[in-house]
C-alpha cells in the first residue's frame, strides 16, 4: 500500500515537472486567442496564447516578458500541457472562455479593444505596433523574442 502510494506521488510530482520541462514545439495552425494576467511583479508581464483548431483546443503558450528601463530584456516561452479534456465556451462577442482556469481569451478584434490587464504601455515596449498585430503576429513576434 505504501508502494502504491509512492508511485502515485511521483507520477503527480512528474507531471507536474513534465510541463515545465516540455520542449518548444512548433506553433500548430488554428485561430489564436489572446489571454494576459494581472502583472504582480513591477518588471514582469504575463501574455498567453490558446490556438483551437478543429473546435479542440491544441496549444497554450504562455510568455513571460521582463523588461528594465522601458525596454524588453528577455521573453521566457512555455509550453503547457494540452489535454483532450481542456474544455472551452464560445462566447457571443467571439471570445472563449476556458473551464480549466476560466481565462477569458480574446480574439484579435476583441483584444484591441477589451480590458486588458497589462497597461498600454507595457504592449508598446514590446512593439510599438503590438496592439495594431492579430493574435497570430502577436505570438510569432512574442516566439521569436524568446528564442
Amino acid at each position: 500500500m505504501n508502494t502504491l502510494i509512492f508511485i502515485l506521488l511521483a507520477m503527480l510530482t512528474s507531471s507536474n515537472e513534465l510541463e515545465a520541462q516540455l520542449p518548444q514545439t512548433s506553433i500548430i495552425e488554428g485561430d489564436v486567442y489572446i489571454y494576459d494576467y494581472a502583472m504582480k511583479k513591477h518588471n514582469q508581464a504575463h501574455i498567453g496564447f490558446i490556438v483551437i483548431n478543429n473546435d479542440l483546443i491544441v496549444q497554450d503558450i504562455s510568455f513571460t516578458v521582463n523588461f528594465s528601463k522601458g525596454k524588453v530584456k528577455n521573453v521566457c516561452r512555455r509550453d503547457h500541457v494540452v489535454t483532450k479534456i481542456l474544455r472551452y465556451s464560445k462566447r457571443e462577442d467571439g471570445n472563449i472562455l476556458t473551464e480549466r482556469n476560466a481565462f477569458l481569451c480574446y480574439n484579435s478584434e476583441n483584444f484591441i479593444r477589451g480590458e486588458r490587464q497589462i497597461p498600454d504601455y507595457i504592449y508598446k515596449m514590446i512593439s510599438s505596433s503590438f496592439l495594431e498585430m492579430t493574435n497570430k503576429e502577436r505570438l510569432n513576434m512574442l516566439n521569436e523574442l524568446s528564442m
